[in-house]
């Protein structure tokens, strides 16, 4: 997306911020997923629900801005 206005910046910023939110609650999932511990695992899930309902959230503004949603990419940073 290339950036000439404020606007544009604007939604660059919500579709980053958007790609985060997604990218966290995969993870939290995962982590969620190797949780022994019960209150971890369910705090680890309720977080998740939390962002997911974030993501849903930039989504619609996005809409209402006639914005693309970003591409999520599947390539994983190393430990």
């Amino acid at each position: 997306m290339e950036i000439n206005s404020f606007k544009d910046l604007f939604l660059a910023e919500l579709q980053e911020l958007l790609s985060v939110e997604i990218q966290l609650a995969d993870a939290l999932l995962r982590l969620a997923g190797a949780a022994t511990h019960p209150s971890l695992k369910r705090e680890l899930i309720d977080h998740r629900a939390q962002t997911e309902t974030e993501a849903l959230r930039i989504m619609t503004i996005l809409k209402k801005h006639n914005a693309d949603e970003p591409r999520i990419s599947t390539r994983r940073c190393r430990p």
